[in-house]
């Protein structure tokens, strides 16, 4: 018996048939209505899946039989493959929605904020999918595109709403789950907008891609379509190796308001410790850090509203800026940090035994890279068994380098969690949960080590990386020789040793992260030979941190 096999189009369709009963059902639960429709919008979940990977699976096997000559085809194929998948996310989000309930007191309180306005949209952008789709009609893609426009200017009105209420500090929970329900439909939108910019792509013959926003911007004022310029966006950041998932909603247009927010939810543990360390940082050096907004609880969990701060991070002005505003940036944070450690400093000696906390980490290394515990390997002529017998011999020696004052440090002190304002010339931090009093050395190990593992491996680009690494140690060096601080390089060196080895452990490319590992035995086995000599006389020597062009 011959088995019917559905079209592409047909299972698009079925697909998109699916996700709107997914945005009826939710809409359902939001309302407060009872019996199974939560276990349904999970069930369908699965369906939407399969759906979705039959579209996929046949949207290529469509263009191996039309071929590349086909170019008409491919352009339908991948605007097809491009809907399927954000009809899926639609679904991932609507999910997400129904999941962020359970953590309201009670669904009454979602009833003071317009919801419903937000489906009306989806609605309207999810029935004109198939007809533009499929009569390539670019005046009903460019209303699909609208939705994510009206999305956001209805997500503009409640996020203010939001944030007036969160500022009398009442009803904290339920108002930052009710930001993320919204936050979700949001970010339908999105999804949204792919779905009507891919529909336009076909049609033309041309891929439009998000950031191309002003030509669209310009298509719906053509077709007399009113758009706010106050919208508002959110990126998302990638999840961070702290585990805690953060994004950032700010106002698009040039006319941009002053009020940005950064989202920060995860662990409790962690985001109790950088609120704390945020107010210390505020009591001390008042706008170094962002301002928190927000700040609420729930189980092991809680989130975070702060301040979004502008500029760019260290990294991308030392990878990407000119040579004057390189300078700029470092001179401006040299001045910072000898702001804050003199301001700071305790006469409270501190040993941060830094290669005790190697010894701690020195499995995970291994589970990463267990070429460095073979002792039948031998790396640059280095014996990588030796270092575990190196460090048990130098961990007793480090209660010889105490150092003699605290300050207080960032404690996660690489590039990418400083941000330079070249138009303010000032310096902020963030990411900030490792604050407290301790060495400074460590702060500098770290700063020194986050450039040198920089992926950038063009000498000609290097350069740049090569002469800001003697600028940071100089004036590190400087500053403990003015504090009568003797043991400073000593401490230093110990504080790289931990840096590079940990640091192999999120390096994969076995070359460098042999050269991190190796520059470590090489440090540990000076810093050993050295014992028993006054470690005022102990040089750090900073050319190991220099990846130089072979001859």
């Amino acid at each position: 018996m011959m088995r019917y096999t559905r079209t592409v189009e047909e299972n698009l369709r079925f697909l998109a048939l699916e996700v709107y009963k997914q945005v009826e059902d939710t809409l359902k639960v939001l309302d407060g209505e009872n019996g199974k429709i939560r276990e349904k919008i999970l069930d369908r979940e699965d369906y939407i899946d399969i759906l979705k990977s039959l579209v996929v699976n046949q949207c290529f096997a469509r263009l191996q039989e039309k071929g590349k000559s086909d170019q008409q085809a491919v352009d339908q194929m991948r605007s097809i493959d491009i809907v399927a998948n954000n009809l899926e996310h639609i679904s991932d989000f609507l999910v997400n929605i129904v999941g962020q309930t359970q953590y309201l007191t009670s669904l009454d309180f979602l009833q003071q904020f317009e919801y419903k306005p937000f489906f009306r949209e989806i609605y309207r952008a999810m029935e004109l999918i198939d007809p533009s789709l499929y009569r390539q009609d670019i005046n009903r893609a460019l209303r699909i595109c609208r939705a994510e426009f009206a999305l956001d200017d209805l997500f503009s009105e409640v996020f203010h709403m939001i944030m007036e209420e969160l500022r009398f500090g009442r009803e904290t929970e339920n108002l930052v789950t009710t930001l993320f329900i919204f936050r979700y439909l949001e970010r339908v939108g999105d999804a949204l907008l792919n779905i009507g910019e891919a529909i336009i792509s076909a049609v033309i013959g041309e891929k439009l891609k998000i950031h191309q926003y002003q030509a669209l911007e310009e298509s719906l004022r053509s077709s007399e379509v009113e758009i706010s310029r106050q919208d508002l966006s959110f990126q998302a950041y990638s999840e961070t190796r702290s585990g805690l998932r953060v994004g950032k909603v700010e106002e698009k247009g040039e006319r941009r308001r002053a009020q940005r927010v950064i989202f920060k939810e995860g662990k409790l543990k962690k985001l109790l410790e950088e609120k704390e360390a945020i107010e210390t940082w505020q009591r001390l050096f008042p706008g170094i850090t962002p301002a928190v907004f927000g700040f609420n609880t729930y189980g092991d969990n809680g989130s975070l509203l702060l301040e979004y701060l502008g500029g760019e991070t260290m990294q991308n002005i030392i990878l990407n800026a000119e040579d004057e505003v390189i300078s700029k940036a470092l001179r401006t944070l040299k001045s910072t940090m000898q702001a804050v450690w003199e301001k700071t400093m305790k006469d409270e000696p501190v040993n941060p035994r830094f290669l005790q906390q190697l010894s701690e980490r020195l499995n995970d290394v291994f589970k990463v890279h267990p070429q460095f515990q073979r002792s039948s390997r031998n790396i640059g002529g280095v014996d990588s068994s030796s270092l575990e017998r190196m460090l048990e011999r130098a961990v007793p020696l480090e209660e010889e380098v105490r150092a003699p004052f605290s300050v207080f440090i960032h404690g996660d002190f690489n590039l990418d969690n400083i941000i330079f304002d070249p138009v303010r010339d000032k310096i902020f931090f963030i990411d900030l949960h490792r604050s407290r009093y301790f060495d400074y050395a460590q702060d500098v190990s770290i700063f020194l080590l986050s450039l040198f593992r920089l992926p950038v491996f063009d000498f000609a680009e290097r350069e740049a990386i090569n002469r800001v690494i003697p600028v940071a140690f100089h004036f590190a060096r400087n500053f403990a020789r003015a504090k009568r601080d003797s043991n400073f390089e000593a401490r230093l060196t110990l504080g790289v040793i931990r840096s590079l080895v940990t640091s192999t452990r999120f390096e994969l490319d076995p070359r460098f992260a042999g050269a991190m590992f190796r520059r470590a035995s090489f440090l540990l086995e000076k810093f050993l030979d050295h014992a028993g000599n006054p470690w005022e006389q102990f040089s750090f020597p900073e050319e190991v941190l220099i990846i130089q062009k072979p001859e």
